[in-house]
């Protein structure tokens, strides 16, 4: 579902939604909110470990440990191990920690309903919803419709300067 620009105006005009219409959209649409899910431990592991290139890297350990030396294999397959667990443990899933609580993260919006403004949780938030953006943080996608933006884009870019 989408809403237009000229229909967030005409929303705007008639003072936003209706408490009534806000919970039923809420209730179809769901909450505003991204779940991200982090992976247990041992699913972070096997899926580090199950990729080609640690198929490929015990292989040629365990090949090593059966036709030359024991010693030489060993300390390949130790290096590969500890390196894929920390890589998996600590900056993989340490990564995925970051993203949930970002994810996580809410913030009170001023919306208008019923032709007033209230403040309320962003999970709140809902699709035809009039917020006013206040504090530079902005708790959903949407139209401007009165006033204008200066954005940062250089993190989605790649450009170095703003």
């Amino acid at each position: 579902t989408e809403i237009t620009p000229e229909e967030s105006r005409r929303l705007l005009a008639c003072g936003g939604l209706s408490q009534l219409e806000a919970a039923g959209r809420r209730e179809v649409l769901g909450p505003n909110e991204i779940v991200v899910e982090v992976p247990s431990i041992p699913r972070c592991l096997v899926t580090e470990f199950s990729s080609l290139f640690y198929v490929v890297q015990s292989m040629g350990s365990w090949t090593y440990l059966g036709y030359s030396g024991w010693n030489i294999g060993l300390i390949w397959f130790l290096m590969m191990l500890v390196t894929g667990c920390v890589k998996a443990l600590f900056i993989v899933r340490r990564g995925q920690k970051k993203v949930a609580e970002l994810a996580r993260h809410s913030t009170d919006v001023a919306v208008l309903r019923d032709s007033e403004w209230s403040v309320i949780p962003s999970c709140e938030v809902t699709l035809g919803d009039i917020i006013k953006v206040e504090d530079c943080e902005i708790s959903c996608d949407g139209h401007i419709l009165i006033g204008a933006a200066v954005v940062n884009e250089s993190m989605l870019t790649g450009e170095p300067m703003p």
